[in-house]
């Protein structure tokens, strides 16, 4: 009987609550943007890390609004997430250029990959005067994700890990506040050498955000050369080795788990992209002068190798951030200086004029307009005419939504029907606009318009490595592919018939051609110039890792003889020069 009592006062408080419950309204936040008035003392960093959590979307903020400067009770959009994702518009579509940089001095050098403390002062004084931002390599791989950076991105890395990358590069580029990339050869940095940077050296670069680090493999060898008598197993391990070495040195030495990498001497070949691929690099640039657009193959970036025989004109024109290619008709969205002036306009009016993108732009902020209104004056009751409003407003939102992913399947289908015709860059980047978070378009830049996706092959009975090796790629000695490329298959006895095995679709290897003589280079053939010319290269190279930099000139300059266009052979020579 004693219990009865506390039931009954329970059930009174439920009711009671209850009650209360239905005069109670759930306070929504904004979805795309929050619309604030600026008070004293905010500034474009302290609202960025108010509303996105982050000081460093303050550029996000600035860009919308077409502003570098705060009003105090004056309104301010805020977006909360991207609002052009890859800097795409009807007219075009953004570059992100990475600027190459190797050795620097003090005064100026006859070398053509040394720049000077004083040009390199010019240059980024050249960027910060022309409103560049310099941003991260982590930016640079959610760009490459169609995320969103500031309009006029660069990026700035250095090779090598000279020491003079600590010593004149690092100091300048604190001054600036600006940051870079050191791509560092971990068996060079290892040697103790006086002329490579040190790990204690690396740490204090790293300490300050100033410098991040990345991976220019183990020994800077030409990761898409099989060596002379280099057998395919041997190739690919050797690969693997110089590849994980570096990537687990990093890690043990600072803690830092690599995702990016710079091909020695810009070169790769379709096999070693997919050995990067395979140990989770994200990132990977050869030296091709262009910039990169969000589509753009991650694991094929391109860099601007800037020589000390750059003046300041020739250094700009390495710094194109637009390219102009005409996708659809334009619309407001994509002409407006400033997208803030949408949210003054009636959504309507763009609905008549078919203008859908700007007019579910235009939705959204009405939508948030109203939802950070109800945020801030939350402890009063809404009124009716804004809770309707706000419901039309939602609606048109999923409406406009609806007929926007209509239009991009549209667009998709047509590109899935023509992948290997040049219109499928269009119809994808048309895609894109109608619906910017679809992933598929992204996934076919990616992999070439489907080209580069992987074999899958089902495994038989009496199936071997080798004969699978040689029903699809017409090679047995590819048989080491196998077991590389699947984790869960250690040997013979794991080919389980009907299991799936993943592979490269594009294997990659090199024929040894035979040849008689060459003139004035003091050698005898016994193959192709331009093969002889690869191998003295790589012995040069194999000198200098050995601390052997006269032997290695000398191979350099038959290599050069042989092949007085081989460019990494050039390239090097010009380095040890300055040694």
């Amino acid at each position: 009987m004693k219990t009865i009592p506390q039931y009954l006062s329970l059930f009174l408080v439920a009711i009671f609550l209850i009650g209360c419950a239905k005069k109670l309204e759930i306070i929504e936040p904004p979805v795309d943007f929050q619309f604030v008035t600026i008070k004293d003392g905010d500034t474009f960093l302290s609202l960025a890390k108010q509303y996105n959590s982050s000081e460093k979307f303050a550029w996000r903020i600035e860009e919308f609004n077409r502003s570098n400067q705060l009003s105090h009770g004056k309104e301010l959009i805020i977006p909360l997430k991207a609002f052009r994702s890859g800097g795409l518009t009807s007219q075009g579509y953004q570059l992100v250029p990475v600027l190459s940089y190797h050795n620097f001095s003090k005064g100026f050098s006859h070398n053509k990959l040394t720049v000077s403390a004083k040009d390199f002062k010019e240059q980024l004084s050249y960027l910060k005067n022309n409103n560049y931002h310099v941003i991260t390599m982590d930016q640079l791989i959610e760009f490459l994700k169609f995320g969103q950076v500031p309009k006029k991105s660069v990026l700035i890395s250095i090779d090598d890990g000279w020491i003079s990358s600590y010593k004149i590069a690092y100091p300048i580029l604190r001054d600036f506040g600006f940051s870079a990339t050191l791509f560092i050869p971990s068996h060079f940095i290892e040697s103790g050498k006086r002329s490579a940077v040190s790990w204690g050296q690396i740490r204090e670069m790293v300490s300050d955000n100033t410098i991040d680090i990345q991976c220019h493999t183990k020994s800077h060898r030409d990761l898409s050369t099989i060596k002379y008598n280099e057998s395919f197993t041997d190739y690919i391990q050797a690969v693997e080795q110089d590849i994980l070495h570096s990537k687990q040195t990093i890690y043990d030495r600072i803690g830092k788990e690599v995702t990016a990498l710079a091909y020695p001497f810009g070169n790769t070949n379709p096999l070693v992209l997919e050995i990067i691929k395979k140990f989770g690099y994200k990132a990977a640039f050869t030296v091709k002068r262009k910039g990169n657009p969000f589509y753009k193959q991650s694991l094929l970036l391109n860099r601007a190798m800037i020589f000390g025989t750059f003046n300041i004109n020739r250094f700009a024109k390495n710094l194109k951030t637009f390219e102009e290619f005409r996708i659809i008709e334009s619309e407001p969205i994509d002409t407006l200086p400033t997208l803030g002036t949408i949210a003054l306009t009636n959504p309507e009016e763009y609905e008549r004029k078919k203008q859908w993108r700007t007019a579910l732009l235009a939705w959204k902020l009405r939508r948030d307009r109203m939802l950070s209104e109800k945020l801030i004056n939350s402890k009063k009751p809404g009124s009716q005419s804004l809770n309707d409003s706000l419901l039309k407003a939602k609606k048109k939102v999923f409406q406009l939504t609806v007929k926007l992913n209509d239009i991009a399947k549209q667009y998709y289908s047509v590109a899935l029907k023509n992948l290997d015709h040049k219109n499928a860059k269009k119809s994808l980047l048309q895609a894109l606009l109608y619906r910017p978070d679809s992933q598929a378009p992204i996934n076919l830049f990616q992999t070439q318009m489907g080209r580069r996706n992987p074999l899958i092959y089902q495994v038989k009975e009496n199936d071997s490595f080798s004969s699978i090796a040689k029903q699809l790629y017409q090679d047995p000695k590819k048989a080491i592919l196998i077991p590389f490329f699947n984790d869960n298959i250690k040997d013979e006895n794991d080919l389980v018939p009907g299991i799936k095995l993943t592979l490269p679709k594009i294997p990659v290897g090199t024929k040894i051609k035979l040849s008689t003589r060459a003139k004035g280079c003091n050698v005898v053939l016994t193959k192709a110039p331009k093969q002889m010319a690869i191998e003295f290269y790589e012995k040069a190279v194999e000198d200098f890792n050995h601390d052997q930099v006269s032997k290695a000139i000398e191979n350099l300059e038959i290599a050069v003889c042989l092949n007085p266009k081989y460019g990494q052979a050039l390239e090097m020579q010009e380095m040890l020069k300055s040694l």
